[in-house]
């Protein structure tokens, strides 16, 4: 897994870490997203403050060196507390929220899974069919199936 070029382009981009042939989170990302996966009762995130204090406890977690926007926490409070109704909230929170978590746990095992087969597709003909992000001036191709425009589409 480590020696993918194309896995490497994008590791950059995604928090997850790498060994061997394995991606995962961090134990403490992985309790912090089972928590939310819960919903609000159980991890307590049921406001923007609070969820950008999740946010920010999981970038530490994932040692992330960037800071977020510096009034991304007075943001997510004015979005969440303030201009959508409280029904929306917590609807959001209840549910969106959740899902978004359940996802994000399967992120190191989809990608896994995406590496390992995403040359059988067109590998007997020499082409790298893995998620990439192609470098200034770099020659690439994009296929699309019509399950892709389908999920594009809706």
């Amino acid at each position: 897994m480590e020696s993918r070029d194309d896995l490497k382009s994008i590791l950059a981009y995604l928090p997850v870490l790498v060994r061997s042939t394995n991606l995962f989170w961090p134990s403490k990302v992985v309790e912090a997203l089972k928590e939310m996966a819960q919903g609000p009762d159980h991890s307590r995130v049921n406001s923007g403050e609070v969820l950008f204090v999740a946010i920010r406890d999981m970038r530490s977690s994932l040692s992330l060196l960037q800071p977020l926007a510096p009034f991304a926490s007075e943001g997510y409070a004015l979005f969440f507390d303030e201009l959508i109704s409280r029904a929306e909230a917590a609807e959001w929170f209840g549910e969106v929220l959740p899902a978004l978590a359940n996802l994000l746990l399967q992120l190191p095992a989809l990608l896994e899974s995406h590496y390992q087969n995403a040359d059988d597709i067109l590998g007997k003909y020499g082409f790298k069919t893995g998620l990439r992000l192609l470098g200034s001036q770099e020659a690439g191709m994009v296929f699309l199936s019509e399950v892709s425009m389908c999920l594009v589409g809706r």
